[in-house]
């Protein structure tokens, strides 16, 4: 199974990417400064939801390290960069 990683995915074009990916049966990663604000993603089978807040670059290149350790990633989808 596919796995994708999605940065900023709170509103528009993030979540509609979570859930194109989701109904075609990927794992999702999703991340966004403030998980507290994912109402949508609660509970979806495949679907990580993960704090993340990528313009503090110790934490985020410690984030994407072990990510990049842990997961065998198919596909980054970043609106930001």
């Amino acid at each position: 199974m596919k796995t994708i990683f999605i940065t900023g995915m709170s509103s528009g074009l993030g979540e509609a990417a979570v859930h194109l990916f989701h109904n075609k049966g990927w794992n999702v990663i999703a991340t966004m400064r403030n998980v507290a604000k994912v109402k949508s993603f609660i509970g979806l089978e495949r679907v990580t939801v993960l704090p993340l807040d990528i313009t503090e670059p110790p934490l985020s290149e410690v984030f994407f390290f072990t990510l990049y350790k842990s997961l065998r990633i198919f596909c980054i989808f970043d609106k930001y960069n």
